[in-house]
């Protein structure tokens, strides 16, 4: 017996329970890879690959891939996003401006001040009693005291670390502060020691790498922008540039 209609063509992995949280899209020519990421408020299911030919292409056409997150933590799906984007970089595609930044963007503000706090501020309250400030340290005195300063090495270690300046450090403010203080062969005390000492009250990592972010974006809405826009745009960009500069405590990175 005859079907009294076809049904519906089916879509490739059609979710009626998920939204979709972001799209990363990259292109390389005439291919055009678009991952888009689903699920709910606060929980990722999956993510679905439409890899895309254009019509003039030798191999015209559409394929599709899912990749389920379902059993993953979001540290899991943070690194496979990480480790896709980075393959799509090296194969050498270019990564377009995500449709849902500017709204992810301003839901995110205040959450880079609040994260680890610890590690990137280092205020040091003042005493409200200075002598029972010392009182409260002989035994760090004393510690101190047991320490071998007279060795060469420490001797060396002091010199260096004395003579080092904000121009020093400059060039590792896109790095964590411990690992800055690795490449720097020094503790990250003394890293902020040094911040403290030319007026820098916070380690600038976290601020840098979203100010990068705002101006590689900026610069590739370049692209496609009208003469007026593209004015705007540059000056918004040489805004960000000198804000950098500014975060850096004056000095040019």
């Amino acid at each position: 017996m005859g079907l009294p209609f076809w049904p519906v063509p089916a879509v490739p992995f059609l979710c009626s329970c998920c939204q979709v949280l972001r799209e990363i899209i990259h292109t390389k020519g005439n291919h055009t890879a678009k991952l888009e990421i689903h699920g709910r408020l606060g929980m990722i299911c999956h993510a679905v690959l439409d890899n895309r030919h254009s019509v003039d292409a030798v191999h015209p056409g559409q394929k599709y891939q899912m990749f389920d997150f379902c059993k993953k933590s979001i540290e899991n799906v943070k690194e496979f996003l990480m480790r896709y984007c980075d393959e799509r970089k090296q194969a050498g595609y270019i990564m377009l401006q995500d449709p849902l930044s500017i709204f992810y963007e301003a839901l995110c503000v205040g959450l880079e001040w609040d994260e680890n706090l610890n590690t990137d501020d280092f205020f040091e309250p003042c005493p409200r009693d200075s002598g029972a400030h010392q009182k409260n340290r002989p035994e760090a005195q004393n510690h101190e005291e047991r320490i071998p300063k007279s060795s060469l090495a420490a001797q060396v270690v002091r010199e260096r670390t004395g003579k080092l300046t904000l121009r020093d450090l400059v060039q590792y403010f896109h790095l964590p502060i411990d690992d800055a203080a690795k490449q720097l062969n020094i503790c990250p005390t003394v890293v902020k020691k040094i911040c403290r000492r030319y007026g820098l009250n916070r380690w600038p990592h976290r601020k840098i790498k979203s100010i990068e972010r705002k101006i590689r974006m900026l610069r590739v809405s370049l692209d496609t922008a009208d003469v007026e826009e593209r004015a705007r745009i540059q000056a918004e960009i040489e805004r960000l540039q000198q804000v950098l500069v500014n975060i850096c405590g004056g000095v040019s990175r």
